[in-house]
């Protein structure tokens, strides 16, 4: 295989491998928070459509003309995308070891899906440390839910449906996501008003016949997100310990807070979103394709490279991409706390 500059080889089939083979990648949320937006420059303007909800006549006067804007174009920031990526080393025996029967490309795939996982919690962790606190959404958009969820005095129904219409009220568009880690979601499956609710909605007479997991659209629905709502179940965990120390694991998400927030599709611009991810498709020297291309799809914009280091006398499996998570209407967010 032929070297291309700095000794870097773009390895679209090792990609494609890891697209195969990727475990556990519904733990990651953070694609699903904000969308992917491709962009053909790095850096640029942010175009927003504002939202109409000024009163306006409804006739057009004898001989006069149609209200109009005074305001035609606006923007909501300025993106940057920036590179972002990480390397997973791999010596002689490394390939050997990891290779086995399959040969040292399966060694390497291993290796690109650490470095993909890596990215992906790096994600994971930047969003939820600005998103899941009061400093983002303050007074008006944050407030402590009726009870711990799960201590049979909690009522998540109350909550979500109610931050929902704040949401509503804010932006003209009701929330139709909540986000909630993993820990939390165990605490929410034991609530009683949530799983009265639920049966009415599903006909069930036994909450035992509901598989919750199967089932995020009906419990979006009985929270009050709406018929095209779901549940954005983030279960990543990060490990604190330095490396070669004792593990600790916890959440990525903060399992004491829900975030409620409108989502809209990733091409309209019209219908005030929370946020993007604004994907640069240029930053890179061979101009290859991402992983995959949907919007929604956790490995969408990563690339990956084989990198030789002769100096080290190893290789790496690299993963990057170029990119921007903005944050666009707080006002369409909303944050349950003390839960």
């Amino acid at each position: 295989m032929a070297l291309t500059q700095g000794g870097i080889v773009p390895r679209m089939d090792i990609a494609q491998a890891v697209i195969e083979e990727m475990p556990d990648l519904d733990a990651f949320a953070a694609h699903r928070v904000f969308p992917v937006i491709p962009v053909g420059i790095s850096t640029g303007p942010i175009p927003k459509v504002l939202r109409r909800a000024r009163v306006e006549r409804l006739y057009k006067p004898k001989y006069g003309q149609f209200p109009m804007s005074q305001l035609v174009v606006d923007t909501a920031g300025t993106f940057n995308c920036q590179e972002s990526g990480f390397d997973e080393p791999l010596d002689a025996k490394d390939l050997e070891i990891l290779g086995g029967m399959r040969g040292p490309d399966s060694a390497r795939t291993i290796a690109a899906m650490k470095a993909v996982q890596t990215e992906l919690l790096a994600r994971d962790v930047a969003l939820a440390t600005n998103l899941m606190t009061t400093t983002t959404f303050g007074a008006g958009y944050n407030a402590a839910g009726v009870a711990v969820w799960g201590s049979g005095a909690d009522k998540p129904v109350s909550d979500i449906s109610s931050a929902a219409e704040v949401v509503r009220k804010a932006c003209g568009k009701r929330a139709n996501r909540l986000l909630i880690s993993g820990g939390l979601l165990v605490k929410l499956l034991q609530s009683t008003q949530l799983q009265n609710v639920l049966r009415g909605i599903m006909g069930y007479t036994s909450i035992a016949g509901i598989n919750f997991f199967q089932q995020t659209k009906a419990i979006a629905m009985a929270l009050g997100l709406g018929d095209d709502g779901d549940v954005i179940i983030a279960g990543a965990v990060k490990d604190t310990a330095d490396e070669g120390q004792t593990k600790s694991l916890s959440d990525v998400w903060d399992a004491t807070k829900a975030l409620v927030f409108y989502r809209a599709e990733p091409n309209d611009f019209v219908s005030p979103g929370l946020g993007r991810t604004f994907l640069w498709q240029q930053g890179t020297e061979y101009q290859q394709p991402g992983i995959a291309t949907s919007s929604f799809d956790p490995l969408t914009g990563l690339v990956v490279e084989q990198v030789f280091d002769v100096m080290a006398n190893i290789e790496r499996m690299r993963a990057r991409e170029y990119i921007d998570m903005l944050i666009l209407n707080k006002e369409a967010g909303y944050l349950v706390t003390g839960i």
